[in-house]
C-alpha cells in the first residue's frame, strides 16, 4: 500500500505521530480513509451483507484492515488492554467539547474514562471539526431508525479532521456552531452522544458519534453485558443517572426513548422506574419527557463525568 507523504494532509498526519509512531500513523490513515469498509467488516461478523465499496478495496489494503481489526480485538475484553472504547456524554458535555476556543491537552483520570490506554482529551486546533455519514447506519441500513444514513459522526481536531475531509468523500468540514446544531438535532431524534478514544488515533479522544442502539455496533455490545454474557463493556456511562421526580404522569413515553432498556413502569404506582445497572446517563429520556419529570444527577457508582471545562480547571 503506497502512502503519499507529499500530500500535505497526509504529511501533517505523519508528523503528528513521528517516526516512532509509524504503526499508529498507518492505522489512523487506514481507519479514516476506509472508515466505512472497517465498519462493514465488523457488521459482516454479525451476519450483515458487505457494503458495495468493500468490493473495490485492493487485497493488500483489505489485509491491512483485517490486521488492524485484529489488533483491536486482541485488546478487547479488559480495561487494562483495550485500545478502542467510548464514553457516553450528555448533550451539554458534548457541546463543550466541540466549542473549545484554544488547544486542550488533558490527562483524563481513570475514574472518568476507566481504561489504561487511549483515554486523554487532546484537541489541537479545536475548531477543526469534520462531520460525515454514520458508518453504522450505512453498513446496517435495514435496522436504521432513519430512512437514509445521516451525518452524525464528528472527528475533532487536526490533523485528523483535515485529513478525513481530504481523503474520505463522505466527510466535510463544519463550524463549531454547525457542530452544536448537529448535536442538538441528534439529541432531539433520540440519539446517544458517545466520545470515542483509540490508540491509533493518538491515544486520545478523536470523535463524537451520535447513534442509537438499533444501529450502533458499540451500543449493541452493551446488551451482551446487560444480559450477563460478558463482563466487559467498551462503552461506559456518562457518570449521570436518570432520576424520576414526582411530576411523572405515567405516560410511558420515556420507555420508547431509552436506548438501553433501562426504564419500566411500576404499574401499581403508574410511574416510570429507572434500572441503575442499565441506565447510561445519556439524557435522551430527559429531553423526551413531556412532563419534565426526568432529570440527570451525578452518580458516583457510574464513574466520573467527562466535563472538559471542569477538567481544565482541575489541570490549572
Amino acid at each position: 500500500m503506497d502512502i503519499d507523504l507529499k500530500d500535505p494532509k497526509t504529511k501533517a498526519l505523519f508528523e503528528f505521530y513521528g517516526k516512532e509512531g509509524e504503526k499508529d500513523f498507518e492505522g489512523a490513515y487506514l481507519y479514516m480513509k476506509y472508515l466505512y469498509e472497517f465498519v462493514s467488516i465488523i457488521f459482516q461478523g454479525m451476519g450483515k451483507p458487505p457494503i458495495p465499496e468493500l468490493a473495490k478495496v485492493e487485497p493488500e489494503v483489505l489485509q491491512k484492515i483485517f490486521s488492524r481489526l485484529a489488533d483491536v480485538a486482541s485488546g478487547y475484553g479488559s480495561n487494562e488492554t483495550s485500545i478502542y472504547h467510548s464514553k457516553v456524554l450528555k448533550l451539554e458535555d458534548a457541546e463543550k467539547l466541540v466549542t473549545q476556543k484554544v488547544d486542550v491537552h488533558i490527562d483524563v483520570p481513570e475514574t472518568i474514562v476507566p481504561f489504561k490506554l487511549a483515554k486523554d482529551v487532546i484537541l489541537n486546533t479545536p475548531d477543526a471539526i469534520a462531520v460525515g455519514t454514520c458508518p453504522c447506519r450505512k453498513a446496517n441500513p435495514e435496522s436504521s431508525c432513519m430512512p437514509d444514513p445521516m451525518e452524525a459522526c464528528m472527528f475533532l481536531g487536526d490533523p485528523h479532521a483535515s485529513f478525513i475531509v481530504e481523503h474520505n468523500p463522505k466527510f466535510r468540514k463544519v463550524t463549531q456552531e454547525e457542530a452544536v446544531e448537529i448535536l442538538e438535532d441528534c439529541h432531539k431524534r433520540g440519539f446517544v452522544h458517545c466520545a470515542y478514544f483509540k490508540k491509533d488515533m493518538g491515544s486520545r479522544l478523536y470523535a463524537i458519534c451520535n447513534c442509537c442502539s438499533c444501529c450502533c455496533a458499540s451500543l449493541k455490545g452493551l446488551e451482551l453485558v446487560h444480559n450477563g454474557l460478558t463482563d466487559f463493556a467498551s462503552v461506559v456511562s456518562s457518570g449521570y443517572l436518570a432520576v424520576v421526580g414526582d411530576d411523572c404522569i405515567g405516560c410511558g413515553d420515556c420507555i420508547d426513548y431509552c436506548n438501553f432498556n433501562a426504564i419500566s413502569m411500576d404499574e401499581g404506582e403508574s410511574v416510570a422506574v429507572i434500572d441503575l445497572k442499565r441506565c447510561m446517563g445519556c439524557g435522551v429520556c430527559e429531553g423526551g419527557c413531556s412532563s419534565g419529570a426526568i432529570t440527570l444527577r451525578k452518580e458516583p457508582s457510574k464513574g466520573g463525568v467527562l466535563d472538559v471545562e471542569a477538567l481544565k480547571k482541575l489541570a490549572g
